[in-house]
């Protein structure tokens, strides 16, 4: 605990590093929302000393999908919107000598008093009556538990087992891919959050190679979550002067830009985050993946559109852009908070999650 100052200033470095290049490299930006969040995660960070161990940073408000929340007591839901209100006008005003910083610690604070608490105590109710129970012959099969960078977020079951919703979630999301194969040489995803399904696939030997392509506030906070859950030895870090991959490492970082150099790869991967995104650009990265290379794609997203998002994409975006060469060869629909290990059948125009999963065409040579 002694160095907690020092190393929330070499994370704060980190991140003010990776976004000044990002802000240079993609002068567009991610798109509105991505752009939004981006801006309130990276103000948090700068202005609120905290543990970056605690689920208050590992989370950082940008990894649950822009605060999509389980429903809130009445009281609690009328005082959401006002906050919405003073977060949109605190992001569009200067803030010179950090004169508002005061206004954003207590509005942070006032956010996790009114979400995080029902937040948690939702999730952990999860954790209890699903978790074990349900996925107690995998867990002794791969051994999984969540790592103590994850904090005060992990519960401990009754087997003595610490795990976090964060684990349990993205686990189902592993056991879901494992359906088809269960080695691969290299992973790709596309926006990892704090990493944890990358921790998943490196830890059970799934893959030799894990690459996280993401922007700058999630990229600081894997490259931290993963250094710590598994060591710094594995880490090829980001770096903006790179002209390859150092391949003996097993986890790389990139930001999307950079993803040419990524090469080809066995399994891509992305869960919920497409959908976030606007048409142009999930079509660009559609785009370069095809160019790189790959076996199969793991898609986790609505089959629509998300509340947030104004842009329809769904099954017929993702078949046009990944075909002629890719088609799909599985379709579920699937629950995004209730763990859940088996299919279930897809029902055309269901709203909701939709897994899709893309190979190449029959015919396709490598």
């Amino acid at each position: 605990m002694n160095n907690l100052p020092n190393e929330i200033n070499s994370f704060r470095s980190r991140l003010r590093m990776i976004s000044k290049y990002w802000k240079m490299a993609s002068p567009n930006g991610t798109g509105k929302y991505w752009d939004i969040y981006s801006k309130n995660i990276s103000r948090q960070v700068e202005i609120e000393m905290g543990d970056i161990n605690s689920h208050l940073w590992s989370l950082a408000m940008v990894f649950s999908g822009g605060a999509e929340y389980p429903p809130t007591p009445r009281f609690r839901s009328i005082l959401i919107q006002p906050l919405r209100y003073i977060n949109a006008l605190l992001r569009i005003l200067p803030n010179p000598f950090g004169l508002l910083n005061l206004f954003w610690k207590l509005y942070y604070f006032l956010s996790r008093f009114i979400i995080e608490g029902d937040l948690i105590k939702n999730r952990n109710k999860i954790l209890l009556e699903y978790g074990e129970a349900l996925f107690i012959k995998e867990f002794k099969k791969y051994d999984i538990s969540s790592p103590e960078i994850m904090g005060d977020s992990r519960e401990q079951l009754n087997s003595g087992r610490w795990l976090s919703f964060t684990t349990l979630r993205n686990f189902n999301v592993f056991l879901q891919i494992l359906n088809s194969k269960y080695r691969y040489s290299a992973v790709l995803e596309i926006g990892a959050g704090i990493g944890e399904l990358a921790r998943i696939f490196l830890s059970t030997q799934t893959t030799q190679r894990y690459i996280i392509v993401d922007i700058p506030p999630a990229i600081a906070f894997s490259e931290r979550y993963l250094e710590k859950s598994l060591g710094k030895n594995v880490i090829d870090y980001f770096d903006p002067n790179r002209t390859k991959l150092n391949t003996a490492k097993k986890v790389h970082f990139l930001t999307p830009n950079q993803i040419h150099l990524a090469g080809y790869f066995n399994l891509g991967i992305n869960v919920a985050s497409f959908g976030e995104m606007n048409r142009l650009i999930v079509e660009n990265y559609i785009f370069q993946l095809k160019n790189n290379g790959f076996d199969e794609f793991f898609s986790y997203n609505q089959h629509l559109k998300k509340s947030n998002s104004k842009e329809t994409i769904g099954e017929r975006e993702y078949t046009s852009w990944f075909g002629p060469e890719f088609e799909v060869y599985e379709n579920w629909n699937a629950y995004s908070e209730v763990p859940y290990t088996n299919p279930i059948p897809h029902s055309k125009g269901r709203q909701g999650y939709q897994i899709l999963r893309f190979r190449k065409a029959k015919g396709l040579k490598n």
